[in-house]
This record gives structure tokens, sequence and C-alpha cells, in this order.
């Protein structure tokens, strides 16, 4: 049996006017050996199922073609599609979408903002390789770390060192000290040593895998931050 598939592009619904190169609409698709006529003849399949049910009826989250599934998620003038050239369960899809784009949505703010950010460094023209780079960083975490039942890693701590749990806490509470900081996590080898943070939160820094991730925006601050 062949291996799956996995589908993901993101569409800009404003370049795709008449007088515009239909190929520019699309920014980004994985994967990236597909030939122009196929990413278009797919990508036109969907974006006008989208936009055709978003005008007269509702905005759809889930369209089946005879070829795929895919799940859809927009981000101001863009639209991105996750799907499968397999008949998988929608839940499994709707799932990895939404995985991705709280990745997005946490690292980055979203597409719009990444978009936004290149225009105003007068870089138009590195948006969509600055894109690629980030979607193509996240893609292996959507394959194996996406798992719907997968719970968070956490450091099982011996009962002779049970004052780590309490030294740990205790340094999260001081940086709450610290203006601006709401609260925080410590990890050791990427598994929780202790939180602060909500489950949902925590369970996406471990699975991101912070301690490796490069792609999250730089953020300047007057104070020390750690690697990762």
């Amino acid at each position: 049996m062949s291996k799956e598939l996995m589908i993901v592009f993101v569409y800009d619904t404003i370049k795709n006017d008449e007088c515009a190169d239909p190929v520019k609409s699309v920014v980004y698709f994985h994967p990236s050996w597909v030939s122009e006529t196929q990413k278009l003849l797919l990508c036109g399949q969907l974006m006008g199922t989208t936009h055709f049910l978003g005008e007269t009826l509702f905005k759809p989250r889930m369209i089946t073609l005879q070829s795929g599934k895919f799940a859809i998620k927009s981000f101001g003038r863009f639209v991105m599609a996750v799907g499968s050239d397999r008949n998988i369960s929608e839940v499994v899809l709707e799932h990895r979408a939404n995985f991705l784009h709280s990745l997005l949505k946490l690292y980055h703010c979203d597409i719009n903002t990444i978009y936004e950010q290149s225009n105003a460094a007068g870089q138009q023209t590195k948006f969509a390789d600055k894109l690629y780079g980030i979607i193509e960083s996240y893609l292996p975490l959507l394959q194996f770390n996406g798992n719907i039942f997968q719970n968070v890693s956490s450091l099982k701590i011996p009962k002779s060192a049970s004052n780590m749990y309490l030294e740990a806490t205790q340094i999260l509470q001081s940086f709450q000290q610290i203006k601006g900081v709401l609260g925080g996590t410590i990890f050791y080898h990427n598994k929780v040593v202790a939180s602060q943070l909500s489950d949902n939160l925590t369970k996406i820094f471990t699975l991101s895998d912070l301690y490796r991730l490069k792609t999250s925006e730089y953020v300047p601050a007057n104070f020390h931050i750690p690697v990762g």
C-alpha cells in the first residue's frame, strides 16, 4: 500500500482577479513536486467551491473531492487547506488543520501578519519564501506529533527529588514578578517539569519542541531570553 500523501496549500484571494496570473494566487503548496497545472486545477476546484458556498450558503470547513478530502481554514485574505489523497476520517483531518492553525496563530499571529511584516520591510517578494520555510518546518509536527490522543510529556521526578518541582514552581512565580509576564512553564528535554499554563497551550509547546523550532518570530525584551 502506498504512503498517504498530505496536501497543504495557502491561497491569496486578493490576487485571483482576471488580470492577475493565477499561479501567483497559490503562495504555498506542498508537495512541491506537483506541476503548476495540477496545482491550479486542484486549488481552482477548492477555492471556487469555497467562494460559492461562502457567498450563497455558509463557509465550508470540509470539502470532499473524488481524489481527496480537505479541511479549510481562513486567515483574512488568505485561505489555507489541509488535505489528504486518502478518504481518511474528517475528525483526523480537521485535527491536523486545527493544529497547524494553532501553531501559526501562536508563533506568528496569522498569515496576514507575516504578509504585512514582509510589506513593511519592503520584502514583498520574500513573503512566499518565508511562508514556505515556516510551514515546511511544521509539516513533520503535523504528521508525527499531531495525534489526537497524544498526552503531554511530563518528567517523572523520583520522591528523593521532590524538591525539584517546588523549586521549579518558585522560579515560575518569581518570573511573574516581572511586568508583563502572565505565566510560564519549565521543560527538561522537552518534558514538562512544572507549568502555570493551560493544558492545551502546554501541549502545543511540547508537540512543537521549542528548543529545535527555529521559525518563531523574535520578540525584543529588556531581560535575557534563554535559547528556545
